[in-house]
């Protein structure tokens, strides 16, 4: 047998300074922070600024280190202190010889060479509050300041460092949340900080591409159980921003055409920007006060290198024409759609915004998924949709979040019925009808394969909704289903379900997509297109991307 001994040496964890009484929600380890310090491959003879600070732990670390404090000075307790056989006499000589050490230091430290700044005026008070604790608050200077206001306080002779922990995305915010605080920073930095240094600690690469710069000299560290990187790279200008001026006019254009059309129709969601230019292969939408970019992977003969540039020039100029802060810009990149990805979960912040739409309200979740819970282009669809279902029983299939459904409920249906496979859209369905009041026993919510729902239930309806999936074999369908291969099945299976007098509104985003009306004259249907009449004034310039139909029984 063996049996193992061990002696509590320090009490508390030895990264325990003692000093940080007071911290934001995601702060890292003081010991950690040194670390990031002594990789920086900062001198201590030369300024260094963190331009988000947050509690300040990078710079009150890196104080420590120039000013020769022991990381312990603070501390008030040891687990030696208790120990039968502890000297206090030596363990008092080592305390006043290194308190002295830090006395000395602290003269000789430059008082202005260590600068903080944060946009949160509360964490800037803790910042303070901790490098005072620390004894260091006569050389730490500490400042409200947003990113979008950075400069270089010191003159051109005068070359520092820039040393941040700023987020990535494993915490409080998505990683797609971030991108523009990035895109931000690289341009600041290469603005007013030509020739000093950066050194940055990330767990994600995906962001640290967006500051446009080439590390040097890299790191591997543990920050809790995150895998982290901390990169380390030269400032150069090397034109932070294109000359270009095509992205930006578009922007404006476009933003001055819409924004007293949104106002007049009490919209607060539209399409900005729809891949407008061949160079800038992207959609803008707008989500009240925030903007979500949607790239779309580009092909392999494109340069990589370039398309990531206009990308980046594209959120910076999205960013400063349409005065949106810089945390809410929200990056999502669409690749070729395989199995229903856009369905998948992205991340699992769960951010919620409500939004308004003519008079209907919604939920929306800008972040966790690669669409939000609102399809735009089916505005006005979703608009005829609550004009025409008073007295009506309505079927919404394939129903999402259920907004057409809210829209039959607000025009006053005698009972609506929404039929989606995802539980996860079915809560999101009953949370919209929610805050539009509509919570009547009427209105029924139903988690089933939609396809085998209407060819089994005894029910019959006045106005049925379908904007069925391109593509799909969930594993919760018993075969695949194509929308160019099976809708006159599927159509034939609503025929069955329509009351004489009904409509089925028909709705596809599939290219190019027709339905074949010689085929439906021979089931006894006839169907109208109307889908210039449901394109709405953001839509203008897109009209192959969504087609709409009113199909009726033939008489």
């Amino acid at each position: 047998n063996v049996i193992h001994m061990m002696l509590n040496l320090s009490g508390d964890a030895l990264y325990k300074r003692g000093y940080r009484k007071l911290c934001n929600s995601t702060p890292i380890k003081e010991n950690l922070a040194a670390a990031i310090v002594l990789n920086s491959k900062w001198t201590g003879e030369s300024p260094i600024v963190d331009p988000m600070c947050g509690s300040g732990t990078l710079l009150i670390e890196a104080a420590m280190i120039s000013c020769d404090k022991a990381p312990g000075l603070n501390r008030l307790k040891w687990g030696f202190q208790f120990w039968k056989k502890h000297n206090n006499n030596l363990w008092q000589d080592i305390y006043q010889t290194a308190k002295k050490r830090f006395q000395i230091g602290l003269k000789k430290c430059h008082k202005n060479y260590f600068i903080g700044y944060d946009y949160d005026s509360e964490i800037i008070k803790k910042a303070k509050i901790n490098a005072f604790n620390a004894g260091l608050s006569t050389i730490i200077q500490f400042f409200i300041k947003n990113l979008n206001n950075l400069k270089n306080i010191y003159n051109k002779k005068e070359i520092g460092i820039i040393l941040s922990n700023p987020p990535y995305g494993q915490r409080k915010e998505a990683e797609n949340q971030l991108v523009g605080l990035y895109v931000q920073l690289g341009i600041v930095l290469k603005k007013y900080f030509e020739n000093w240094q950066l050194s940055i600690l990330s767990s994600s690469n995906f962001l640290l591409n967006f500051l446009q710069m080439q590390s040097y000299q890299k790191y591997i560290l543990k920050n809790g159980t995150l895998n982290c990187i901390q990169k380390n790279y030269q400032i150069f200008l090397n034109n932070p921003i294109s000359e270009n001026n095509e992205y930006q006019n578009r922007i404006r254009k476009n933003f001055k055409k819409l924004k007293k059309w949104t106002i007049q129709e009490k919209i607060e969601c539209f399409r900005l920007y729809n891949a407008d230019l061949p160079n800038y292969n992207i959609i803008v939408d707008v989500y009240k006060k925030w903007i979500v970019v949607q790239e779309y992977k580009a092909p392999k003969i494109i340069n990589c290198k370039k398309a990531h540039q206009r990308l980046c020039n594209a959120i910076y100029y999205t960013k400063e024409i349409l005065s949106i802060d810089i945390n809410n810009i929200i990056l999502k990149i669409r690749k070729k759609n395989k199995n229903n990805t856009q369905y998948q979960k992205l991340f699992n912040k769960s951010n919620f915004i409500q939004i308004k739409e003519y008079h209907a309200k919604f939920l929306v979740n800008l972040t966790d998924y690669l669409d939000t819970g609102l399809f735009l282009e089916t505005r006005l669809i979703r608009k005829l949709i609550g004009i025409i279902s008073k007295g009506k029983d309505f079927l919404n299939l394939f129903s999402y979040t259920g907004t057409a459904t809210v829209y039959a409920g607000l025009g006053e249906a005698k009972s609506t019925t929404s039929i989606d496979m995802s539980n996860t859209y079915i809560q999101w369905s009953m949370k919209n009808m929610l805050i539009n009041n509509l919570t009547s026993t009427k209105h029924n919510f139903i988690q089933a394969n939609c396809l085998d729902w209407i060819k089994k239930t005894n029910k019959k309806f006045d106005l049925i909704f379908i904007n069925p999936p391109t593509f799909s074999n969930s594993k919760k369908m018993n075969k695949s289903f194509e929308l160019t291969r099976d809708y006159l099945n599927v159509i034939q299976d609503l025929k069955t379900i329509l009351r004489v007098n009904g409509n089925i509104i028909f709705s596809s985003s599939k290219h190019n997509f027709q339905i074949n009306l010689d085929a439906l004259n021979k089931i006894k249907l006839s169907a109208k297109n109307i889908t210039k009449k449901t394109q709405s004034k953001d839509y203008m310039n897109n009209s192959k991307l969504y087609h709409s139909w009113i199909i009726k029984h033939t008489r």
